[in-house]
């Protein structure tokens, strides 16, 4: 599967989502949310997040996309929103901590 987060009208926190024909996580629905509908939920704060660690907002794009794979390849169940919000940015400062090293 191969997942592509592309910014429109140059603003850093509207993505769009391109997903292969053959993905298998596109109707994954997790706590009643489509993974589209977590991705313009929760872009924002994350490449916000991320961009004040990494400095750039390549790298910064690229920490979050990481964490949106890692979520739909993830057999966790949430229990509400907001544990899938700390969740998701847990996993953000994980991921950037791996970089760094």
């Amino acid at each position: 599967m191969v997942i592509f987060f592309l910014p429109s009208n140059a603003r850093i926190h509207n993505f769009r989502i391109v997903l292969s024909t053959k993905g298998v996580w596109v109707d994954k629905i997790i706590i009643g949310k489509s993974i589209e509908e977590i991705v313009n939920t929760y872009s924002d704060i994350l490449v916000r997040i991320a961009f004040n660690n990494v400095k750039s907002i390549a790298d910064a794009e690229d920490v979050v996309q990481d964490v949106y794979i890692k979520l739909m390849s993830n057999k966790k169940d949430f229990v509400n929103e907001e544990h899938l919000k700390s969740w998701l940015i847990r996993d953000l400062y994980q991921l950037e901590l791996g970089r760094s090293n």
